[in-house]
């Protein structure tokens, strides 16, 4: 019968379209994961009175399973204050940089959730390089308390795929598997018994100081390297707006005093889990 030679030809055409769109597909990322890849590679060590030292690297098989191909792994010290905040910063394709997260691969390394994940939106500022306008932007990131034995981090994350930072449900759903992303995870490194909870101003300040840094340098004119994503700018700031976007957020926490882990025990965290899968 006919259609016998007909469905292997049409099969043949199908994985002939397919192949031809997942090529476009990819010539299309990776021009834009290079950039991305770049982007990472060039975070400051310094902001501001915050000085970074890198923590250890991940071996080849933790960075593959993370799905990162440029990785900030650094710990970040306020020199006034001596306060100290964790950073790890990656890009890779989003079918491996959306499948991890802090719910799964911290407790897969021996810790218990504290609570419910709740959101935290980071206010912060984009300068436009080319006209000096400012403009209001928003960064909305999970964040929970995660306990192992006898000391407690809170984490922040959330993931960017260059129009801004997000904390979506469903990750994978959101941003697909075959475009270049972004994450990041905040955590405190603080050893003194201070109470300890998500308004410190100093999170705040080192956030929004990141969150500026990477906007201002990654988005040149108010746009990206790309037409495949679209970036809406805040409200235009004027210097009043301006002084009141200089003040730390801050909410409500029912987090109770906690010891903090040191850098050394987040770096070792983050080589266990990042061989955890969702």
């Amino acid at each position: 019968m006919q259609y016998k030679i007909y469905i292997p030809a049409a099969i043949g055409l199908l994985l002939i379209g397919a192949l031809y769109v997942s090529t476009s597909m990819l010539g299309y990322s990776q021009q834009y994961m290079d950039y991305l890849v770049k982007i990472v590679q060039e975070t400051p060590s310094t902001f501001g009175y915050w000085e970074g030292t890198d923590n250890e690297q991940a071996n080849d098989a933790i960075t593959k399973e993370s799905g990162a191909i440029a990785q900030i792994s650094r710990v970040y010290e306020n020199k006034l204050t001596e306060e100290k905040i964790n950073l790890y910063f990656i890009s890779g394709v989003s079918f491996r940089v959306a499948m991890h997260s802090p719910v799964v691969c911290y407790p897969g390394s021996g810790y218990e959730q504290q609570g419910e994940v709740q959101t935290f939106d980071f206010d912060y500022v984009y300068t436009n390089s080319q006209t000096g306008k400012k403009y209001a932007r928003k960064a909305t990131f999970f964040t929970v308390v995660f306990k192992k034995e006898d000391y407690s981090v809170r984490v922040f994350w959330a993931w960017n795929d260059g129009s801004g930072w997000e904390a979506p449900q469903f990750a994978r759903i959101r941003f697909g598997g075959h475009i270049p992303l972004c994450k990041c995870y905040f955590s405190f490194v603080d050893n003194s018994p201070s109470v300890y909870d998500f308004e410190k101003k100093y999170i705040v300040d080192f956030a929004t100081k990141f969150l500026s840094d990477l906007d201002n340098r990654m988005i040149v004119n108010g746009q990206l390297p790309t037409n495949s994503i679209k970036v809406k700018l805040g409200e235009e700031l004027d210097d009043s707006q301006l002084k009141q976007e200089e003040q730390p957020k801050q909410i409500e926490s029912d987090i109770s005093p906690s010891i903090l882990p040191t850098s050394d025990n987040f770096d070792s965290l983050l080589k266990d889990s990042e061989n955890i899968n969702e």
